[in-house]
């Protein structure tokens, strides 16, 4: 093998390797520059930061236009927003 052809594989070699390590940079980047989805359902994936299907009043803190809202959205008077209380909210 000539020298040019190594060079050649090392260039390659080094290139996938440093795309490789930029896909996280790249995704994240992507990710950053793409509009966030504003339907009531993806608010309530959003605000659920427990993943437990439903809000509490900790998490609907960080909306205020939850929050003052709670006693109106808590239909059942739970402690909680299930995912269709959540969503009826926004439809009044």
């Amino acid at each position: 093998m000539t020298h040019i052809h190594r060079t050649h594989r090392w260039l390659l070699a080094s290139a996938a390797a440093l795309a490789v390590a930029l896909l996280p940079e790249v995704a994240a980047a992507q990710q950053k520059s793409t509009p966030q989805d504003t339907s009531p359902q993806a608010l309530f994936v959003r605000i659920d930061t427990n993943s437990d299907g439903k809000v509490s009043k900790d998490e609907a803190a960080r909306m205020p236009g939850v929050a003052t809202r709670w006693e109106e959205l808590d239909k059942n008077n739970d402690g909680a927003l299930s995912r269709e209380e959540f969503v009826a909210g926004f439809r009044t």
